[in-house]
Parts: C-alpha cells; structure tokens; sequence
C-alpha cells in the first residue's frame, strides 16, 4: 500500500512540476505598456498569441481543429503549428526553438520568436521587455561624388535603388550594397539619361539580379548610355518608362510621380523622373535633377519631412515655390565640390533659411535615413556642418554697356537667358546685364538657361 501511495506521489508531483508556470510579464511595445499574462515553459518565456500578435500589430486567424494559427502583417506572413518548433515566415522554414502549447484553450508561442518575426528588437531590462520595432526603411545616400545613388532598404529582404553615379560610381555603389547583404534588386529607377546618375548602372546589372527598371526612356549618345542599354538586354531585365507607377512593398509605398508624356515632350530640366516614398506618416521626395519652371508640377500638395535636393544644389534647384510646398526638415545634397558651381551657396542658403538641416554626401559622407513610420533619424559617417560660401557681388569682366540684345542675364542666379524667355521677362531692371554674344556672357561666368537654351 505504501509502494502505491509513493508511486502516486510521484506521477502528480512530475505532472505539477511539468505543467507551466504563469506569470504577468510587464512588456513595453515603442514605449506603450502592457501587462500580458505569460508562461514558463522549458525555460522560456511564452505569450499568448491572439493578444500578443495583436498588440504587434498583425492579425490572427487560429483553426483550431487543426492547431494551426496565421498570422498576417503588412507582408509578414506566418504560419504554426501548435506543439511544433517548425514554422513557416513567408513559406521559409524557421524554428521557435520551443514548440507552441495550448494551455487552458489558449495558445501560447515563444516570445522572441513571434516578436522577432513581425520585425520587433527584443531586450530585457529590469523585469520589463522591451520591443521597439525595427525600421520600416532605410534610406542610404551613398557617396559616390558629384552624382545621384539612393539605396531603399526594406523589410523581408525587398530592395530599391535610384540611380547609380557615374561610372566610377557604379563599383562603389555594388560594394556598397554587398556590404548591406543585398543579394537581389526589386526595383532600379534610372531618373535621368546623364553619366552621373545612369552610369553606374551597368555594373549594378553585372552585380545583381534586378527584377524591373523604369527609366526615362531618352537616349543618349554617350558610351554610359549604350553600356546600359547592353547590360539590360544581356540580362533580360524588364524596363519601362515613368508613368506614374506606384508600388507597394513591404508596408511602404514607393511612387514615381513622373509621366511618360513629360518624358517625351518637355524640355531637358523636366526629363527626369520624380519620385516619393511613403512610410506611415513620414514622406520622402526624390528630386532628382527636377529644376525650372516645372520643378513643382509632379508635386502632390501634403509636406516631405525628406528632400533630396535636385540637381546637386545646381543654381536652377530647389526655388522659394518649392521650399514652400515640401516644408522639408531635412535636406540631402548628393554632391563634392568636384565640378564648378555645385553646390551652389545661394541655393543652401536659401534652404537653410526654412529651417531645414542640411547634409550633403561630400560633407558627410554615406547618409543613411532610418524611419519606422512615426518618426525619423539621420545618420551620418560625420556630422560636419555645411559650409555656405557666401556669394559676392558679380565682378564684370567686360563692361557690356549695352542696352539690348539677344543675350539677357540674371545677376541673381548667372545664367543668361534669350529675352522673350519666360523666366527672362520676370528679372528685375536692376539685376539685368545684356551680352553682345554667348562668348561675352560665359566670359563673363554666366551659363545659358536650360529652357530657353539662346543660341
């Protein structure tokens, strides 16, 4: 009798030491508080799953005949099996370590593990977890010069490229994105047929398997140009044109806000592809070379808490018009001082004078934007401030004294332009200098307006 009372001692001490332990577990979700009821089960600490995934953000549905439960964020998709550690994210084989239980008709999945698979940072501090999620983009501006190189980083392994720099650039570029663990591009955007922002492109090609590119569709007589082209047909990479395509990856939304038809029938400053992305509530916008009188046309009317400055801070770039309509925080200007003129000191001043920060790849280096939706941080290889060389009273070469011809400038911006121009008929009677001729006007530092382009 006594052998049997032991022996059942025994079996309901290993069932009550087997059974798992419940806790309320204090967990912090980007600084809001919860009190979730969890269980420790093979030393680890397990969450409900309905609760939890919810308070994460994801949605649940559980088939409980089967104990099979799918859990579905953004383009998150999970799927487990109670009492097994294998489980499938986005139908790839991953483990929880320690299988999911239902207990008391509840299911329960490991903590890190649900948490780590919708994209959260899991760490421990003084009884309290914390989750912060991960960003929803990175956005690398990388330093490859005078030239354009934009790298959007996403979630679940999704990739975006703008542009490459000039041929010197595309190697940086390739290094540069190996660096990152990119294997594949879902997106290239080729914003404009010129050597510093298409000419890197072709060993982007030869570096990576890129699944579409949209281009301008202009061509150009440069070796760059042909180079792309046969690097495309050689990998067979689809391209179209901008047409105001929008796509949506991984929780954002990318945006070309350029059509086909300025492609083909504007002037050379309007052949450049636009674009925007859009991440929660935080908007970034892609300038590209975007400057003249059509600089706003693409524009939608909300703010952009981002601007990448067009054209290198040339002096045709980022007008007052513009400034006004983006309201940007932060502004990015992809240039050295390699070539002449850019950037040019009246146009960061005229940034800087919103309010805006400024950065620019020559100054600081590789920039990268982080970003999960709410809010943003800028990180920079060095924090150097710009310097904003002041611009000095313009000392004539050649006293022109004339009073017509068919060469007007600008003293506040140095480009002439032909006199029936547009832009030409809004220049104050104080900032005009005519030029006998081209020759007499470039001697004199002033380039030809893209426009109206005076011959």
């Amino acid at each position: 009798m006594k052998r049997i009372i032991g022996f059942t001692l025994m079996v309901l001490m290993l069932v009550v030491f087997s059974l798992p332990a419940f806790a309320d577990t204090t967990v912090n979700v980007d600084g809001k508080t919860s009190i979730l009821p969890t269980i420790n089960h093979q030393d680890r600490v397990l969450i409900p799953l309905r609760d939890s995934a919810n308070l994460l953000g994801a949605e649940v549905t559980y088939l409980s005949d089967v104990q099979l439960a799918f859990i579905k964020k953004n383009d998150i998709e999970l799927r487990i099996k109670m009492g097994d550690a294998l489980s499938y994210l986005n139908n790839k084989e991953i483990s929880s370590g320690v299988p999911p239980v239902v207990v008391e008709g509840k299911a329960y999945v490991p903590l890190r593990f649900l948490a780590e698979s919708l994209n959260y940072e899991v760490s421990y501090t003084e009884g309290l977890v914390q989750l912060e999620s991960k960003p929803l983009a990175k956005i690398h501006f990388i330093d490859v010069g005078f030239g354009d190189a934009i790298y959007i980083q996403l979630l679940n392994d999704k990739n975006i490229l703008i542009d490459a720099g000039d041929k010197r650039g595309g190697g940086t570029v390739a290094t540069y994105l190996r660096n990152q663990g990119v294997k594949e591009i879902d997106l290239v955007v080729a914003t404009k047929t010129a050597s510093e922002h298409m000419g890197g492109l072709a060993s982007v090609f030869r570096s990576f398997k890129v699944k579409q590119v949209i281009d301008t569709n202009t061509a150009s007589t440069g070796d760059f140009y042909k180079e792309y082209k046969e690097e495309l047909s050689k990998y067979k990479i689809p391209c179209e044109p901008a047409n105001k395509q929008t796509f949506e990856m991984s929780g954002v939304t990318f945006s070309i806000l350029s059509t086909y038809g300025q492609m083909i029938n504007q002037d050379p400053p309007t052949k450049t592809i636009v674009s925007s992305l859009t991440v929660g509530n935080q908007n970034i916008l892609f300038m590209s070379d975007r400057t003249g009188q059509r600089e706003v046309s693409d524009l939608p009317s909300h703010t952009f808490k981002i601007l990448k400055v067009s054209d290198h801070a040339g002096i045709d770039s980022t007008s007052q018009q513009l400034l006004n309509l983006v309201k940007p925080e932060v502004a990015i200007v992809t240039s050295d001082q390699s070539v002449p003129g850019y950037p040019k000191g009246t146009v960061l001043q005229r940034i800087s004078d919103t309010g805006a920060k400024l950065y620019s790849t020559g100054t600081n280096g590789n920039i990268v934007v982080e970003t999960n939706g709410q809010t943003y941080k800028v990180i920079a290889e060095n924090n150097q401030q710009i310097e904003i060389v002041p611009e000095k009273e313009h000392d004539f070469h050649i006293i022109t004294g004339l009073e017509y011809s068919d060469y007007l400038g600008d003293k506040r911006t140095n480009l002439y332009h032909h006199p029936a121009c547009e832009e030409a008929k809004q220049i104050p009677q104080e900032d005009r200098i005519w030029f006998l001729d081209k020759i007499q006007a470039e001697e004199n530092g002033f380039t030809p307006d893209e426009l109206c382009r005076p011959e």
